[in-house]
């Protein structure tokens, strides 16, 4: 879900990476963040 807004904003450069992400933060839940970056071993318990 995350991966296919920046796909479609066209993100690429590291300061247009973090604009967008503050802009679509308020689709996702909290608990849908941390259940993203634990799969993908960012995060442990």
């Amino acid at each position: 879900k995350l991966k296919a807004h920046l796909r479609r904003m066209g993100v690429r450069p590291f300061d247009t990476l973090f604009r967008a992400l503050g802009d679509i933060r308020e689709m996702f839940d909290p608990q849908e963040c941390w259940n993203f970056l634990k799969t993908a071993g960012y995060a442990s318990d």
